[in-house]
């Protein structure tokens, strides 16, 4: 998939505090993407979703 970002520009963001429970993952890695996909079908009990996405999947 093209985005006409540079490999240099995809990056991979992970946002958490010590406080809450939460964890928000931005990234363009595609492979990433799969494999939380993949994990948070595999284990539905668990609180990973996927939230938001671009348009180009």
């Amino acid at each position: 998939m093209r985005t006409g970002l540079t490999k240099k520009q995809k990056t991979t963001t992970i946002y958490f505090d010590e406080f809450g429970d939460l964890i928000e993952v931005q990234t363009h890695n595609t492979d990433l993407k799969k494999r939380l996909t993949a994990f948070s079908k595999k284990y539905p009990q668990s609180a990973v979703r996927l939230t938001m996405t671009s348009k180009a999947g």
